[in-house]
């Protein structure tokens, strides 16, 4: 658990974590690169509450729950930078529900038709404002992404074979959606506010 600022938690590999989450980052400016995860955490593996941190190159396999979430308690996470991450076989991907003017970047969210979360899972939960959300897949889960807040850009991003809908947009306001690839049964669910 990183509580201070300036942390950094590079090239390490988690397997069989009992606790709720792998990596908790409570501080500021803290930096998790190169992190191998084959955990059955019970909520996820990095939980961040802190503003202005770096997530990148990051695997994570096989979790009850999340690949990683972003302040799901009502507090706000800020300016956070979230790149390289490959997440499969997870209930949620990134579940960011209070995420604003931060950068999601190459990130992949897979979970196989084997998996056991796939008929239910989602790919990508962001609730925030103001972020960009860019060069992203969500494949193979239930939904693919969940997007509700204000300002947000979805683009250059692939959301495909995903059972249940591609993207849900529950009241979100002035987002800009271009350059996709959709590719679901249905593709996309608009719940209005």
């Amino acid at each position: 658990m990183l509580y201070n600022v300036n942390n950094s938690f590079i090239s390490n590999i988690i397997t069989n974590n009992e606790y709720l989450y792998s990596i908790n980052l409570r501080g500021d400016n803290d930096t998790v690169s190169g992190i191998i995860e084959f955990s059955k955490s019970n909520m996820g593996n990095i939980y961040i509450t802190g503003n202005y941190n770096t997530i990148e190159n990051i695997l994570i396999k096989y979790n009850n729950q999340g690949g990683f979430y972003i302040n799901d308690n009502y507090e706000i996470s800020d300016n956070d930078t979230i790149q390289g991450v490959f997440i499969v076989d997870n209930l949620y991907g990134v579940f960011g529900a209070f995420i604003n003017d931060s950068s999601i970047n190459s990130v992949a969210v897979i979970n196989d038709s084997s998996g056991t979360f796939s008929e239910n899972g989602v790919g990508f939960v962001i609730g925030g404002n103001h972020n960009i959300l860019e060069n992203l897949t969500a494949k193979d889960n239930g939904y693919g992404m969940s997007l509700g807040g204000i300002d947000n850009i979805l683009t250059d991003s692939i959301i495909e074979n995903n059972s249940h809908y591609g993207l849900i947009l529950s009241h979100s306001q002035g987002d800009l959606i271009y350059n996709n690839i959709f590719n679901n049964t249905n593709n996309l669910d608009i719940i209005l506010s």
